[in-house]
């Protein structure tokens, strides 16, 4: 349908991903009113450990990679960065 490369495909599933989980940590983190960062932080990290279990079951080859480190860090950062706005804003 779409011709697209790759690498525009990768950024756009980070983007999609990162943005997703700032949504969600930001509206626990207004719902929870506390502890932004540890919302954020945890919930970044589950989503990544859930992703790469379901992976590794459906891809017996599936191995971490540098890609797949960057995704973490990305899904930590913006999980963090919702939180501490949940938390923050009125």
């Amino acid at each position: 349908l779409i011709n697209m490369s790759d690498k525009i495909i990768e950024l756009l599933v980070m983007f999609i991903v990162g943005i997703s989980i700032l949504i969600s940590t930001f509206f626990i983190g207004k719902k929870i009113k506390k502890r932004g960062i540890l919302i954020g932080v945890s919930l970044g990290i589950c989503y990544m450990f859930t992703i790469y279990i379901i992976s590794s079951i459906v891809n017996m080859n599936f191995t971490i990679t540098l890609k797949s480190i960057e995704m973490i860090g990305m899904c930590i950062i913006f999980g963090t960065l919702g939180g501490i706005l949940g938390v923050n804003l009125k």
